[in-house]
């Protein structure tokens, strides 16, 4: 069950991550010829953002699943430490993603 819920999170992972990606650089597209060029400046920076918002999710998710996979082969580690590491990399996306949004200028 360690390995089908490792996959599973992965694969939502990467595809939640990929399709909001290809919808960005489709909308991108067709909208560009009725934008101006300052626009299309803040979109890109939009885009930017986003791709920071979507890759401090993904890698908290990832990172402590490859902790844990890799803790099966380990000699047995004290639950704080663990614990420790998790609460690490969850508060850092939590914090980078307000600071994301804070700093992100409005596009609309």
């Amino acid at each position: 069950w360690v390995v089908g819920h490792t996959a599973g999170a992965l694969v939502v992972t990467v595809g939640l991550v990929s399709f909001t990606f290809w919808h960005m650089i489709y909308t991108l597209k067709e909208t560009r010829k009725f934008l101006s060029p300052t626009t299309v400046r803040m979109q890109r920076i939009a885009v930017f953002a986003l791709g920071a918002q979507c890759a401090v999710p993904a890698i908290t998710v990832i990172c402590p699943l490859c902790i844990h996979f890799i803790s099966f082969f380990l000699p047995p580690l004290n639950p704080n430490w663990t614990c420790y590491v998790m609460l690490i990399f969850s508060s850092n996306s939590s914090i980078t993603s307000l600071v994301t949004i804070m700093f992100t200028p409005d596009y609309r």
